[in-house]
């Protein structure tokens, strides 16, 4: 099998036809020990799924059928030496139908203990299956992690996903999750979607278009609940009307043609309850639970009582909260494992999840893992150092890769390997200029109104030294739109612009136009004669080490070219509200990877431009009511004008002008690209670790790779 890259394969025909069809289980080289129990056949399209059926009774076994062999850690990584990106290790969703279904241990317990229902009671009549990305896993016991803190949010989501529809392990085509299928009518007006006959929320209560109606008729329509439509609900310009069919069966009708929806419904934009319920969004909700909270059912004066018993002000703000998973472990969820605490704890945790949809090919119900425990670590450095010893199962989330060196030493002593997991064109730091900051207009008159001296500054980065101090020299140089990656980034004139190191240029420049006198300390001086001062927020506390790249840049832009730039050390989530208020003069960051057609990057975003973000998060909106730059406008006309595009050509057209746009203004100068986004370090008996692993952030990485089919080896 060819590597699949995200951003040769952005356009696929979900207008009107799955996109799930002709499945090809990849093949994972290796010896017999390391095969999967049974091969299962290519799935057919979800609209062709097999016919619901009755699973025979299946007496429980200890561990899942075909439990693998163990195997010395030599072997086991010889064999994932053939995983390559030709014949990948991953797991796939498979349209064969085990004939009985087994149970974890616990969850047999509880069953012969008669308070938990059987497993062929708890799972829909056509579950999810999904082909191991190895070998058919063992029940294994807590998955141990480390995360720093509730603004941590993603550590979680990205293992649990509750999305409709979702990604391939290769991020490049498309998936069924929750929902068993989907198809459109001939424009795009009119999506309608299949839920699987028998589905159960976490506590056992039926899983229908009911909880979709809900949430469309009493929390997106609800002002107080969201003062504001998503854009994704408002396409046309006006609001999308979603209906029940019948119990397992609802349709989306947009008020024009939404040819992207599919894409779009397998991105965070949309997301799952889990991920988006604290903001009423979601697309879903479980109505069984949440009405005793809504005044529609309640009663709004009985809604506030219980609000304010609770220590809110108002029903909305306590239903948003029971509505949200990481807060309220009594929620009702669906996905592989369920919080039993919250995440503003010193231990999240959470466990399986009785009635997940999921099973291997062998009828095994996922997940393999019984819980998944995170150890809270708010200093990075601790973190890293108790993932070097060997505390954590799994860990490639704010590992800091310039530790490699030690990370490799360790290994035998800490008992785990290492995988990296790869984006070709996310930046791991990026300095990002506000477009939207106004508050010295003399000082935004360069940041903002000058693309000459944002080139100026970016030839003054010593991007070899970045690389080589901060990334071990893996990296290659680049600007923030780096040559050869199409089909995006097609040109090398920006690398050649912006991704070179020429101070002497760079100083020519800032002579130029109007920065040519210094004080007696050898700073530019602004036309005023006030000494020019550029602040930069560097996020602390979250991957890398910020701050001190920051003061780096900070020192070669002082030697170089006489520049000031004050570093403020800021945790990741006060920077956010910073971000939305519009107060960061500049800011250090990361990004994610560049793929316009299923992720929205050529809208501004809070981090670089948080009034255009607003103003640009419906479609087609009026220039007329932006005060900013004009390459902004004319960006975000690409991108809307590219997801009304049915034809997937133009549409793509559309993407690469928006793109040279963005990449010809500049406004986020790049450093380095092509280095590993997670050092990942995996316990060496951890098993189904997809190899190789694309990072993107619309699959939620390693959510593409199906956590719950990761286990490890029992004795």
């Amino acid at each position: 099998m060819a590597r699949s890259n995200p951003v040769l394969h952005p356009f696929r025909l979900s207008v009107i036809v799955l996109l799930i069809a002709a499945f090809v289980i990849s093949a994972c080289g290796g010896g017999d020990s390391a095969a999967p129990a049974q091969e299962a056949a290519p799935a057919a399209a979800p609209a062709a799924a097999p016919a619901a059926q009755e699973a025979a009774p299946a007496a429980v076994p200890a561990a899942p059928a075909s439990a693998p062999v163990a195997q010395s850690n030599e072997v086991y990584q010889a064999q994932r030496e053939n995983c390559t990106w030709a014949a990948p290790c991953w797991p796939e969703v498979s349209s064969e139908m085990p004939t009985s279904f087994s149970e974890a241990p616990m969850l047999a317990e509880m069953v012969a203990a008669g308070t938990l229902p059987p497993v062929e009671e708890r799972l829909p009549l056509e579950p999810l299956v999904i082909q191991p990305a190895e070998m058919i896993g063992q029940y294994s016991g807590t998955l141990r992690r480390a995360f720093t803190g509730p603004g941590d949010r993603q550590n979680v989501e990205r293992w649990v996903n509750d999305y409709g529809i979702f990604w391939n392990t290769g991020a490049s085509e498309l998936r069924p999750r929750i929902l068993q299928a989907w198809e459109a009518n001939d424009d795009a007006t009119v999506w309608t979607f299949h839920l699987r006959r028998g589905m159960k929320w976490s506590d056992g209560e039926a899983y229908t278009a009911a909880d979709y109606q809900f949430w469309y008729d009493h929390m997106l329509t609800n002002e107080l609940i969201r003062p504001t439509i998503p854009w994704w609900m408002n396409w046309g310009g006006s609001l999308a009307v979603l209906e029940t069919v019948d119990d397992f069966t609802f349709s989306i009708t947009f008020a024009q043609s939404f040819p992207a929806w599919a894409d779009t419904m397998s991105t965070a934009s949309v997301a799952g309850q889990f991920h988006q319920g604290r903001s009423g969004l979601g697309l879903v909700a479980p109505a069984h639970y949440l009405e005793q909270f809504h005044p529609d059912f309640v009663g709004e004066e009985k809604a506030n009582e219980l609000a304010k018993a609770a220590g809110f002000e108002s029903w909305h703000l306590h239903f948003l909260t029971k509505n949200d998973s990481a807060m309220n472990p009594d929620l009702p969820v669906t996905t592989p494992w369920k919080p039993v605490t919250t995440i503003a704890t010193q231990e999240y945790v959470l466990e399986r999840n009785p009635y997940f949809v999921g099973v291997d090919t062998a009828g095994n119900q996922l997940p393999y893992f019984d819980r998944i425990s995170l150890e809270l670590v708010e200093e990075l450095e601790v973190l890293n150092l108790r993932a070097i010893a060997g505390n954590y199962t799994i860990q490639g989330r704010h590992i800091d890769f310039s530790k490699l060196p030690v990370i490799r030493e360790n290994e035998v002593q800490g008992n785990y390997f290492v995988n990296f997991w790869t984006s070709s064109t996310r930046h791991p730091v990026k300095v990002a200029f506000n477009q939207d900051w106004k508050e010295d207009p003399e000082i935004t008159a360069y940041t903002v109104d000058s693309l000459d001296f944002r080139q100026a500054l970016s030839i003054a980065i010593e991007r070899n030294e970045i690389n080589e101090t901060f990334f071990l020299g893996v990296g290659k140089e680049a600007s923030f739109c780096p040559q050869n990656t199409p089909p995006y980034f097609n040109s090398s004139r920006w690398d050649d612009k912006f991704g070179g190191f020429d101070p002497v240029k760079a100083n020519e420049i800032l002579d130029s136009i109007g920065l040519d006198k210094k004080d007696s300390e050898g700073y530019r001086l602004l036309p005023s004669g006030k000494r020019l001062v550029l602040r930069i927020d560097a996020v602390s506390g979250a991957f890398l080490d910020y701050p001190s790249i920051a003061e780096r840049v900070a020192q070669m832009w002082q030697t170089e070219i006489g520049i000031q730039l004050q570093v403020n050390p800021v945790e990741r989530s006060l920077w956010i509200e910073r971000s939305l208020a519009n107060q960061p003069m500049m800011s250090m960051f990361e990004t994610g990877e560049w793929n316009p057609a299923v992720t929205a990057r050529l809208l501004p975003s809070d981090r670089w431009a948080p009034i255009a973000a607003i103003w640009a998060a419906n479609a087609n909106p009026d220039p007329a009511e932006y005060d900013g730059p004009q390459w902004i406008k004319d960006m975000v006309a690409k991108h809307w004008a590219a997801l009304q595009e049915p034809d997937p050509d133009k549409r793509l057209q559309l993407l690469i002008e928006g793109t040279e746009i963005m990449c010809d203004n500049q406004a986020r100068l790049g450093i380095v690209v092509d280095v590993p986004v997670y050092t990942t370090i995996i316990k060496n008996d951890v098993r189904n670790v997809p190899k190789p692993m694309e990072w993107v952030v619309y699959a939620q990485t390693p959510g593409n790779g199906l956590p719950e089919q990761f286990f490890q080896i029992q004795d």
